[in-house]
């Protein structure tokens, strides 16, 4: 993947910021995700406080963070992970034309299907 997009592009900006923006070849898949997550302590899978690497207050820590990743063939590409927010924070998403992206972060390999 270069650092051009053949596709519309995403910019995220957080608070005015500008995060990352990401993009793809002429085909390809663009998600942008914000996620909260608190647990309920009570429900804590069984298999989980058996295993005695388990953190319950990691685990149980409340969560709150915007991602923006996507898809070039058989390549999963991320250009922000879990970047946190808070209450008030103003999360901004433009829908920009092909052109600049930034460099992944992340690049993990999808196994062939079998």
């Amino acid at each position: 993947m270069s650092t051009s997009s053949e596709s519309i592009r995403l910019e995220l900006s957080v608070n005015g910021q500008r995060v990352g923006t990401g993009g793809t070849g002429p085909y390809g898949v663009l998600s942008l995700m914000l996620t909260w997550v608190r647990r309920d302590p009570d429900e804590i899978p069984e298999h989980f406080l058996e295993d005695p690497e388990f953190d319950r207050d990691v685990w149980l820590r409340e969560e709150l963070d915007v991602n923006l990743g996507g898809m070039e063939r058989d390549e999963h590409v991320d250009w922000v992970q879990e970047h946190p927010l808070k209450i008030g924070d103003e999360v901004t998403i433009r829908v920009l034309p092909p052109g600049p992206i930034d460099a992944p972060t992340r690049r993990p390999r999808t196994p062939p299907a079998t």
